[in-house]
């Protein structure tokens, strides 16, 4: 997962969290991130499917604004698997 910072403020504890609906599971959840004004970070999640039915992989990016403390949340799209 590609995150870019677009702010002139630091990101701080940046996370994504992951929800998935369906017959998968979370192996490996990515790690929290610092990201700098105008800087960008790649983030890993491991994914297991169990089976061929569809899912559905929900996301959220939670962040601090380094300056002022205030939390930021930002819905992703979900993604379809078939």
């Amino acid at each position: 997962i590609l995150v870019i910072n677009r702010t002139p403020d630091t990101l701080a504890n940046l996370t994504v969290e992951l929800s998935i609906m369906g017959d998968m599971k979370i192996v490996e959840r990515p790690q929290a991130q610092t990201i700098g004004p105008l800087d960008q970070a790649t983030l890993r999640a491991s994914i297991k499917v169990s089976s061929t039915e569809t899912g559905h992989i929900f996301g959220t990016i939670v962040y601090e604004n380094a300056s002022t403390g205030e939390r930021g949340y930002i819905n992703l799209n979900d993604i379809h698997m078939d």
